[in-house]
């Protein structure tokens, strides 16, 4: 039999998935799920996500009634790309508003207006996804 795998411990790759119907519990689940994992959720609002080590199979997402929430770290990386990228636009974009570059623009804060909507778009997909 496997070592039980704890959440403050494991930092190899984690694939999150939704609990539907049913809380946390060892008959609840496949075997394998990462010991305090367990995290509240916007998208899954009574039962919240759980963590595996390994992408669990169809019969076993199916047969326990789960939902993909996705591969937990590609996430994070794309997040942390797009907060690099807005935070490296941001001072850009005020210096260039400041010089007057977007006079005469037909909406001289384009930019601003364009990364505060992919922010409130990335908030809507996933709640959780920004600070």
């Amino acid at each position: 039999m496997n070592a039980p795998i704890f959440d403050d411990d494991y930092i190899g790759p984690r694939w999150r998935y939704g609990l539907t119907n049913r809380p946390v519990a060892g008959c609840h689940l496949p075997k394998g799920w990462i010991i305090g994992s367990y995290r509240p959720s916007e998208t899954f609002r009574v039962f919240g996500t759980i963590d595996f080590p390994r992408e669990l199979t169809g019969d076993e997402v199916y047969g326990f009634e789960l939902e993909v929430a996705g591969n937990v770290e590609r996430r994070l990386a794309a997040q942390d790309a797009l907060i690099q990228a807005i935070q490296g636009l941001a001072p850009w974009v005020s210096k260039a508003g400041e010089s007057g570059a977007f006079e005469g623009c037909a909406r001289p804060d384009g930019w601003k207006v364009a990364i505060e909507n992919a922010m409130a778009a990335m908030r809507a997909a996933d709640p959780e996804a920004l600070p």
